[in-house]
């Protein structure tokens, strides 16, 4: 008869536990095109140590998105639960095989803009075709498909990256 009780009572403590572990989880609502800016950007940091607010400055998105972004990360599996090393096996196969279904983009008209994707000069040696895909810019000096840019922040980053090799 105890043991039966005592076995009812770790059952029923249990569920509470359970109840209110699901209650204060966050719910994950997608990934957003951020995201794996994000962890390109932790990739390419290495080994080096960082901290969010260097994440955050860097690319230009305020440190509650980069949390949130971590946080998402973490509950797809893309990142460690210490949101520090990237898990480049799974993060590779979305980018791969995700990416695409999640954020779908279609070349829109020909227009004037800054070179993206492999048009980029550090993809151009190593990707050769006709095709050219420009982000729109009115500054831009390539003419090409209009593709729609990842992020919203990508105005301040481009100098950045039209002043480096890495994109």
């Amino acid at each position: 008869m105890i043991c039966s009780v005592s076995i009812k009572f770790a059952i029923l403590n249990l569920r509470i536990e359970n109840y209110f572990y699901l209650l204060c989880m966050r719910r994950h609502n997608g990934m957003r095109p951020q995201d794996s800016v994000i962890l390109l950007k932790i990739i390419t940091l290495g080994s080096h140590p960082w901290q969010l607010k260097d994440l955050a400055q860097s690319l230009f998105i305020s440190p509650s998105e980069v949390s949130e972004s971590l946080n998402r990360s973490v509950q797809a599996g893309l990142i460690d639960h210490r949101k520090k090393r990237v898990n480049r096996q799974a993060f590779y196969e979305f980018l791969v095989h995700g990416l695409p279904y999640v954020f779908p983009q279609e070349p829109g008209r020909i227009s004037i803009g800054l070179p993206t994707a492999h048009a980029h000069p550090a993809f151009r040696k190593s990707i050769i075709t006709q095709e050219l895909y420009v982000w729109p810019e009115l500054e831009g000096k390539e003419r090409g498909a209009h593709i729609e840019p990842c992020i919203q922040s990508r105005q301040k980053l481009q100098g950045k990256m039209n002043n480096s090799t890495c994109c």
